[in-house]
């Protein structure tokens, strides 16, 4: 394996792979949580401050969570001409 350039080209598939999953996930995941709280809502009305605390970071957990899944995603990802690879140093 030999290193290659890193061009701006090559930065910007890897930047879109991150861009539209991370939208596509960020929204479907989002959609799933809100149709979770509204199921529970009277749990989370009941505690008030709370319970929209609670929500939120409920809400910011799952996206941490999903950014990561993404980046294992770009890590794993075969380019057009290059792949992403980690090396021992």
């Amino acid at each position: 394996m030999q290193p290659i350039d890193i061009t701006w080209g090559r930065v910007f598939r890897i930047y879109w792979l991150f861009l539209w999953r991370g939208f596509v996930g960020g929204v479907g995941l989002g959609a799933l949580s809100g149709v979770g709280i509204v199921i529970f809502r009277h749990f989370f009305v009941s505690l008030g401050h709370a319970g929209v605390v609670l929500a939120t970071s409920i809400g910011g957990v799952i996206g941490i969570v999903w950014a990561v899944v993404v980046i294992r995603m770009a890590l794993r990802k075969r380019y057009r001409g290059f792949r992403l690879i980690m090396i021992e140093a």
